[in-house]
C-alpha cells in the first residue's frame, strides 16, 4: 500500500473521528437542556443543536465531497482499514444517539400535549398532505413567529423545517 493511500485512509479517519466527538458534544450539551423542561428545550434551547450542520459541511470539506452519499462511498471504500471502520461506527453510533434524543423529545413533548400541559396542537401534518400556509414557524434568525405562507409567498426560499422541533 503507498504511503498516500495511507495517508488518505489516516486523515479520512482523522476527520469522521473529529466529526463523531463534536457530534457527541452537541448531543451531550442537548441531553442537558432538555434533562428539565421539554417546553423550556423546545421554546429556547433546541438551537444549540444547530451546531451541527457546520460539522457536517466541515466534515464533507474535510474529506472531499458534495455529498453525505459521496462521503459514505468513500469511506467504504477504506472500510477495511481498521482506523477508518472504528471511526465510522463511532459516528454511527452517536448518530443513532443523536436520533433516539430526538424520538424522546418528541415522545415528551407529545406526552406533555396530551395531559392538557401543551399547546393541544396535536394532529400535526402527514407525508404527503398540503402544507399548511397557517402553520405558525419560528425564523431561526429572528426568533419572530410567522406564518409557513408568508416564506413561501414570495421569493425562491429554502426553508429547513425540523421535524422534532414542529
Amino acid at each position: 500500500m503507498s504511503s498516500e493511500t495511507t495517508d488518505a485512509r489516516r486523515h479520512l479517519a482523522s476527520v469522521v473521528t473529529a466529526t463523531a466527538a463534536s457530534m457527541e458534544e452537541i448531543l451531550a450539551t442537548a441531553r442537558l437542556r432538555a434533562a428539565g423542561s421539554v417546553e423550556e428545550f423546545l421554546e429556547r434551547d433546541y438551537g444549540c443543536m444547530g451546531r451541527a450542520l457546520g460539522v457536517y459541511r466541515d466534515m464533507l470539506a474535510g474529506v472531499g465531497c458534495a455529498t453525505r452519499r459521496q462521503a459514505e462511498d468513500a469511506w467504504g471504500r477504506c472500510y477495511a482499514n481498521r482506523d477508518v471502520r472504528e471511526s465510522v461506527d463511532d459516528l454511527l453510533e452517536v448518530e443513532g444517539a443523536w436520533n433516539a434524543f430526538l424520538h424522546d423529545v418528541d415522545d415528551r413533548a407529545r406526552r406533555r400535549s396530551n395531559d392538557g400541559g401543551g399547546d393541544g396542537g396535536g394532529g400535526g401534518v402527514e407525508v404527503g398532505d398540503p402544507a399548511p400556509g397557517d402553520a405558525r414557524l419560528r425564523d431561526a434568525g429572528t426568533r419572530a413567529e410567522v406564518a409557513l405562507a408568508d416564506y413561501l409567498g414570495g421569493a425562491a426560499v429554502v426553508v429547513v423545517l425540523l421535524r422534532h422541533f414542529a
